[in-house]
């Protein structure tokens, strides 16, 4: 459960909402405490919601007994959300294989698979953020520091959480990409803000320095984003930006499918597509690699013309 998970759950949120109901994201557990207490960012990415009914977190007896009393007192416009496991709707583990998938999705977006498995009928795909005040404050003041003004730079995601994942796109090819960009529209900075990716020459790394929601400011005044298919596609989406999206053969490419996106991925000659495994390739990751710079750069220009952000 990533933080694109949690991201596409904000839309079922909406959604629950404009079917005139209440949805519980709930997590059972006997370590109460422990869970509450412990930084659990994922879980803050459905707080200041106003979409959100509440986030439970509370053992199965309470919760049965919350559910038992609220049906006798006639409070049944609540809908209840697991948050373990529910990205079993649309991808199934393969016992014994770590990061190894069972896909299910069919073509279906995540947000649609998450909103039949409610019983909500889906009226919108797009993801919903509302930033506090002082989160708002800390990052603009990290974009002044490093004199980044409104939509004068593109947001690049060149790495991802999993090692060895099957999702990521070789670094000699974002190095080509980079000196294109650079070369062609010298008026975007391009910025780094996921920590643990590495440094590129002419990319401006401000990660590290805030919460995962306070990042989600920089995507919010940003021009653009360039990135593999992950966190950053959905919360692009939630702000209505453009996007360069390269895409892993190894899921599903309709499952984050956003307006606005370019998506970029291998179509022909993988026998392997759809194969489910997020990370130890067979194939060498011939569906990333075989994805060009040109191509991307191409992705890239015919976004910065179509959305009109010179």
């Amino acid at each position: 459960m990533g933080y694109g998970d949690y991201l596409m759950l904000t839309a079922v949120a909406d959604n629950a909402r404009r079917d005139g109901k209440k949805i519980s994201f709930y997590y059972l557990t006997s370590r109460k405490k422990k869970v509450q207490t412990k930084k659990h960012s994922k879980l803050e990415l459905l707080s200041n919601n106003p979409d959100v009914a509440e986030i439970l977190i509370e053992s199965r007896p309470r919760f049965c007994l919350r559910r038992i009393y609220r049906s006798l007192s006639f409070k049944r416009n609540y809908i209840y959300f697991p948050l373990r496991r529910f990205t079993r709707s649309y991808m199934q583990p393969i016992k014994g294989q770590k990061n190894h998938f069972n896909l299910l999705s069919n073509g279906k977006h995540g947000i649609k698979k998450f909103c039949e498995k409610a019983g909500i009928s889906i009226r919108s795909l797009q993801p919903k953020i509302f930033l506090r005040q002082e989160e708002i404050d800390k990052a603009d003041a990290i974009l002044r520091e490093n004199k980044l003004q409104d939509k004068t730079y593109i947001i690049v995601e060149t790495g991802t959480l999993l090692p060895d994942s099957n999702k990521a796109w070789p670094e000699e090819y974002w190095e080509s990409l980079f000196y294109k960009i650079k070369k062609f529209y010298p008026q975007f900075k391009l910025v780094q803000i996921s920590p643990g990716q590495k440094s590129f020459f002419g990319v401006t790394d401000i990660s590290g320095k805030t919460s995962f929601r306070e990042s989600l400011r920089f995507v919010q005044q940003s021009a653009a984003t360039i990135t593999t298919e992950g966190a950053l596609v959905h919360a692009s989406a939630a702000f209505h930006k453009p996007s360069v999206v390269l895409v892993s053969r190894c899921m599903d490419p309709g499952l984050s499918t956003y307006p606005r996106h370019q998506q970029v991925f291998v179509n022909n000659g993988l026998h392997c597509a759809g194969c489910g495994a997020f990370t130890e390739c067979d194939h060498d990751r011939r569906c990333m690699r075989g994805i060009s710079a040109d191509r991307v750069f191409k992705a890239v220009e015919k976004m910065i013309k179509v959305n009109n952000i010179y």
